[in-house]
């Protein structure tokens, strides 16, 4: 019995912090990546929830060629509030977390995840109430350690 209680504490202080915290920050927005390691350039779009924990999902494509081939992200993110700006409702947040290497492919419907690299990502976010501006820096990384890829981006967004 005692199991089944805390599974219910732990899950009601779960849905209790995302919801409430949810609330004032969850943005959709647009982001263009360069990738430094082979010149390319990616464009795409994202949906990321509020709170300490954040949960970011999205999909970027490459915008030099037809590819049918576009990267899928869904990076679990914590969020620190580094203070707030001079902006009413204006807050900067530090930001950090890892995503499994997906891709999806649209000629042909396959939806493969890497079991060799991951993603990692780390980034600033300057909330401007309903503008949200984040700069970020992504790494592709094997699982022995090593760097595979590096980007460099911009996003731009609504919060609400």
């Amino acid at each position: 019995m005692r199991p089944r209680l805390l599974v219910v504490i732990v899950a009601t202080f779960l849905v209790f912090s995302f919801g409430v915290q949810s609330v004032t920050g969850t943005t959709i927005g647009g982001s263009i990546e360069k990738d430094l390691t082979n010149d390319e350039v990616y464009y795409g779009g994202y949906f990321r929830t509020g709170g300490l924990i954040k949960l970011e999902l999205g999909v970027s494509k490459p915008y030099s060629n037809s590819s049918n081939r576009m990267k899928l992200f869904s990076y679990l993110l914590t969020d620190i509030n580094l203070g707030s700006v001079g902006i009413s409702n204006g807050s900067i947040h530090l930001y950090f977390g890892a995503s499994p290497d997906i891709t999806l492919d649209t000629s042909a419907p396959s939806f493969p995840i890497s079991n060799s690299s991951a993603y990692g990502k780390m980034g600033l976010q300057l909330n401007m109430f309903p503008v949200s501006v984040q700069l970020q820096s992504t790494g592709r990384f094997d699982f022995s350690g090593e760097l595979t890829k590096i980007l460099g981006g911009l996003g731009i967004g609504l919060t609400f």
